[in-house]
């Protein structure tokens, strides 16, 4: 997209968007200072990650939102991210999904279960579990003693209908609302203990129960007192298994994070009411990191989306602070509805607490690097196959691969992407416009392709000065024969092995030879040389779709007499595209300062052909 110019951009704090052609919402961002922000998108040396170089390729505009402070542009950054969920902002990613124990507090007969996944209004969640059979093992202690239902609506209205409660109600673990055998004052005394006793309040629910044992002793309903010290028996195991840390009016968050420079952990205790309630981990990938922003502020940023207020805790206890801890707090009071705060603990249980959850993030790094380690072996495993299956004459740790895109012989373009031991190596991805003018002729597109990047080996230049070890085209003999052309014109022919994968059969053609080679379906070769073709089509596509779009908007708009480079220049910083500019009316073209009104005209019929009679400005 063209930048913006400099001094129509504000010095103030705010919120900006970059929008695509269609007026989609790729990306929103917040800045102290939202010139030297915006303008850092487009300045020349070190490249983006690749994330916001692909925003940047597909981004058609971009704007903005002046606040009065660093707070306010803060919120109405998490705003704007969760109203239109950009597909290249940042999304903490969980390590799995993790379950929790949840309480249906919207019906009139809650019920209690274990739920995964996003967070709904009208449910109370407790935990997240880090397995489903702890949690499960819990639910059916909990439910002897206190008997909340635990089936579905639809088990629920089955048996109401027969009239009988289920093999739970028979062996005391349900009440059987569906069929009234609890009534509604009672039923709602077990959820609200079920729901104090998961929230903390382990103290007030034991008094409750041992209470109600001596009052039954005392009334000689001895087996009624037999159930209730059943009962406490196992509420004092579970609690016993609770660790304490803190006292029980303790409700807080501890947030550490590991990092190998490959990827981030980051590891979350959930303490109420003085007890670890429960565990939380997430997985953040360094190149998704905006890279002039502190980690811990793009974690906290994140680690309290779509959580319901509830979730939230009025404390944080964090290894590190934001550089500005305000605005963030400020941000999780409107999450809560009540204060946050954010802390560093520097000794005691705290501090403990914080080393033991950064101790986990190491740990579960840890495992993901071995896992990793797994995966390079698999790659080296996938390299020595494919140096067996094509019998090549070294193992292809360097492959490039080759495609051609065009529509109709029209903004012909090839892609050259790279494989280093196995993984892409975008620094080195070059796109070639084709020039031969013959039209649809994707042999000679080939050729051309493969003349320009082997002649620029020959003439020494940098860009091109690595052999591969494997040179990959998508499709068949054709292709191949128009390579080795080009390769046997240069005096490259036998300097490395050449093969093309076709994608009908994915059968493997090598030069001289006239069967091709069947690699199994499945096997991590084959799996790798389609991973390599798949990307030489994607980034061939998406560079020539940037053509014709480019070619499109100078076939309409450079015919009008009277808009020059500059005047087509600033309309489509103000409208992001032809799309966009079709959409305005002639009044809104003649508003405009730099456009004469004649010229507005002219843009306005060039843009509806199908108009008869120019409109009138009036």
């Amino acid at each position: 997209m063209l930048a913006p110019k400099p001094a129509d951009i504000p010095t103030s704090p705010g919120s900006y968007q970059f929008y695509s052609a269609d007026n989609e919402i790729l990306y929103v961002g917040k800045a102290k200072n939202l010139r030297s922000r915006l303008m850092s998108y487009f300045q020349k040396g070190p490249k983006h990650n690749i994330r916001i170089e692909q925003m940047l390729d597909i981004a058609q505009r971009v704007e903005w939102i002046v606040v009065s402070n660093e707070i306010e542009s803060l919120l109405l950054e998490y705003s704007l991210i969760q109203q239109h969920k950009p597909r290249y902002n940042v999304r903490l990613k969980d390590d799995k999904s993790y379950p929790w124990l949840a309480v249906t507090t919207s019906e009139k007969w809650p019920r209690a279960g274990v739920l995964r996944g996003k967070q709904r209004r009208g449910v109370k969640y407790y935990g997240p579990y880090m397995s489903a059979y702890a949690i499960r093992e819990t639910l059916d202690v909990l439910t002897t003693i206190f008997p909340v239902r635990t089936c579905s609506p639809s088990k629920f209205a089955e048996y109401k209908q027969l009239g009988r409660g289920c093999l739970l109600y028979d062996i005391g673990k349900c009440s059987a609302p569906c069929v009234d055998a609890v009534t509604k004052e009672q039923y709602d005394d077990y959820v609200r203990s079920l729901m104090h006793f998961l929230g903390g309040d382990t103290r007030d629910v034991v008094t409750y129960v041992k209470e109600q044992m001596g009052k039954a002793s005392a009334d000689m309903q001895f087996e009624r007192a037999a159930t209730l010290r059943d009962r406490l028996t196992s509420l004092e195991g579970i609690i016993n298994r609770q660790e304490i840390y803190g006292s029980i009016r303790d409700n807080f968050d501890v947030v550490a994070y590991a990092t190998d420079m490959i990827e981030i952990s980051v590891e979350v205790f959930r303490v109420r009411k003085g007890r670890l309630l429960g565990t939380r981990r997430f997985i953040l990938e360094p190149q998704e990191i905006t890279e002039d922003e502190a980690l811990i502020d793009q974690v906290l940023l994140r680690l309290y989306e779509s959580q319901l207020p509830d979730v939230i805790p009025s404390l944080v206890y964090i290894e590190d602070l934001p550089l500005n801890v305000k605005p963030y707090e400020e941000l999780l009071h409107s999450q809560r509805g009540e204060s946050v705060r954010l802390q560093v603990p520097l000794k005691g249980s705290k501090k403990r607490l914080l080393d033991l959850a950064k101790e986990n993030a190491l740990g579960n790094l840890d495992r993901r690097s071995r896992t990793r380690i797994n995966d390079i072996e698999q790659r080296t495993k996938a390299l020595a196959d494919l140096h067996i299956q094509l019998n090549l004459k070294r193992v292809p740790l360097r492959i490039e691969c080759f495609d051609i895109s065009h529509i109709q012989g029209t903004n012909t373009v090839a892609s050259m992407v790279v494989l280093d031991d196995g993984l892409p190596k975008k620094s080195d991805y070059r796109h070639f416009t084709i020039q031969h003018g013959q039209g649809n002729d994707d042999f000679l597109s080939m050729e051309e392709a493969i003349t320009r990047r082997f002649g620029g080996y020959k003439a020494a230049n940098d860009k091109f000065s690595t052999l591969p070890d494997l040179l990959l085209i998508d499709g068949g003999k054709g292709q191949l024969t128009a390579v080795m052309r080009a390769l046997t014109s240069l005096g490259l022919q036998d300097r490395f092995d050449v093969a093309s994968l076709a994608k009908r059969e994915e059968e493997v053609f090598r030069p001289g030879e006239s069967q091709p080679y069947i690699i199994p379906f499945g096997s991590l070769s084959l799996m790798l040389l389609q991973v390599i073709r798949d990307e030489a089509h994607r980034f061939a596509i998406t560079h020539h779709r940037k053509k014709r779009s480019a070619a499109m908007t100078a076939s309409i708009l450079d015919e009008i007499q009277g808009l020059g480079p500059s005047r087509k220049k600033k309309l489509l910083q103000s409208f992001g595209s032809i799309k966009q500019l079709r959409e305005q009316s002639l009044e809104t073209l003649q508003s405009l300062t730099y456009i004469p009104d004649n010229v507005a005209l002219s843009i306005y019929t060039a843009l509806h052909p199908e108009t008869t009679e120019s409109p009138s400005s009036s």
